[in-house]
């Protein structure tokens, strides 16, 4: 189904909105379509994850050292390519986050 946004009525506009995250404009087309994702079976549940995890344990014995300097420029670099209003934290506060994630039960591969 498409229909064009100065067709939809207020509700509709701000429902889809609220999907989307932002604004629709006025000339813009919105096509709406559903898909039916197989279930998968426990079996293959099982042998994707341990696809996960035996992908995840060759990154990590590839790990590479690195300063903190470093890895909080590489975080950043990612949180900017991915976050259009991304502004790095001061120093304390990642500290502090680095303190309450490893004190979980997992730990961080990289120290900041």
């Amino acid at each position: 189904m498409i229909r064009n946004a100065k067709d939809l009525s207020i509700d509709q506009k701000a429902a889809i909105e609220s999907l989307l995250g932002r604004r629709v404009l006025e000339n813009e087309a919105i096509s709406v379509r559903t898909i039916d994702s197989p279930r998968l079976s426990d079996d293959r549940r099982l042998e994707v994850l341990r696809g996960l995890e035996a992908y995840f344990a060759q990154v990590d014995a590839q790990l590479q050292p690195a300063s903190p300097e470093e890895a909080a420029a590489i975080m950043d670099e990612a949180l900017r390519s991915t976050r259009r209003r991304f502004a790095p934290c001061s120093r304390s506060v990642l500290l502090a986050a680095e303190s309450r994630l490893n004190a979980g039960p997992h730990r961080l591969p990289i120290r900041i």
